[in-house]
């Protein structure tokens, strides 16, 4: 009788810690800042995504959301360029792989090329931030910086590779 009561104590135990640690997990509301938008983030632009991260935490008025919109379909268009060349070029690097004998000269070049194209990738990001703070007023800087500060984690890869 002693054993059986223990043991249902215990389970009963394990289930209240259980469901106290869930509770605590579903009701606990993220600090201020950066992880208020990464559920927003972690769905991509289905939710408004970056952009309206940037909005919100930089507090744009109208004028300089237009503004805003010029720059990210400038930044869009040259990503997608890119990405497509990154593509290309690891396409073309594998298929290296195949070859009996494979040419290392020829690979050594591609991976360069690479090398050269995820430069022009963070040259281009770089420049995108750099426009967005133009257009920001004096009283958004400190936002400005604070986003900064968060840039690798809010912008970190969206979706895993398919």
């Amino acid at each position: 009788m002693n054993r059986t009561k223990l043991l249902t104590m215990a389970v009963i135990g394990l289930l209240l810690i259980n469901g106290f640690t869930l509770i605590f997990l579903f009701f606990k509301k993220p600090p201020h800042g950066i992880h208020d938008h990464m559920g927003e983030h972690s769905r991509g632009h289905e939710s408004g995504g970056p952009r309206k991260i940037i909005i919100e935490r930089l507090h744009f008025d109208s004028t300089q959301e237009k503004s805003y919109e010029i720059i990210i379909e400038e930044h869009r268009s040259k990503m997608h360029e890119l990405n497509e060349q990154s593509r290309n070029l690891h396409d073309e690097l594998y298929s290296l792989l195949k070859e009996n004998i494979i040419d290392s000269t020829k690979a050594n070049v591609l991976i360069q090329q690479l090398s050269l194209n995820q430069k022009d990738l963070d040259k281009l990001n770089f420049d995108h931030f750099k426009k967005i703070k133009v257009i920001c007023k004096t009283n958004q800087i400190e936002r400005y910086n604070g986003l900064v500060d968060d840039l690798t984690i809010l912008f970190s890869h969206e979706q895993p590779p398919k």
